[in-house]
């Protein structure tokens, strides 16, 4: 079964698709409750890794916590210079995809929930 990610729509005309992530409970419940009953989407828990892996490709912007108290836009720019320096390949490699259960600081990572469409 293929993974189809839901994205959202910049508000400017040009604006990158973005893709909202949640690291707050509330924030994912009050999201949730946009969708009518019948139609709440599912939700995977992934490593950031493992985000920008699905992403890269489509080079969407996230959405950290949309809908919730303080919604945070990081850039594609932003997050390919990140994925590219030295110091984020010598620790996660070449790929993003080693280490993954360690966070750019050492500690366990933090999980992040993504909608699936």
């Amino acid at each position: 079964m293929a993974m189809q990610l839901l994205t959202l729509n910049g508000k400017e005309e040009g604006d990158n698709r973005m893709l909202p992530i949640f690291t707050d409970v509330n924030a994912l419940k009050g999201w949730k409750n946009i969708f009518d009953e019948n139609n709440k989407p599912t939700v995977a828990v992934l490593s950031f890794q493992e985000i920008v892996a699905i992403t890269r490709k489509d080079g969407l912007d996230f959405v950290i916590n949309a809908f919730g108290p303080v919604a945070v836009r990081i850039p594609f720019t932003f997050i390919d210079k990140m994925i590219n320096s030295e110091s984020y390949k010598a620790r996660f490699g070449e790929d993003g995809m080693k280490n993954r259960e360690v966070d750019l600081f050492g500690e366990l990572a933090v999980e992040l929930a993504v909608a699936l469409a």
